[in-house]
């Protein structure tokens, strides 16, 4: 709480920062080479862009193709 700060002021601060937050949500469906050690538990992390963070993968789907042994993953935003 900020002394002083009108409610409807603080409210307005609030949503502002909200807004912002979730403006910065990010999914990414990547394929890459297979690797069996990676756990839906662990994360993904984007780095090298303005979105840099870690991700929680929400799907790994691995599988054998033409092109050799590939995983799909499906990450996105903590809390999304």
């Amino acid at each position: 709480r900020t002394p002083g700060l009108e409610q409807d002021h603080a409210d307005d601060l609030a949503q502002n920062k909200a807004n912002e937050l979730a403006s910065h949500r990010v999914q990414v469906d990547v394929r890459l080479v297979g690797d069996p050690l990676i756990d839906i538990g662990q994360g993904l992390q984007l780095i090298g862009t303005a979105f840099a963070q870690t991700l929680e993968m929400h799907r790994i789907y691995h599988s054998i193709d033409p092109s050799g042994y590939i995983m799909d993953i499906t990450a996105k935003t903590a809390g999304d």
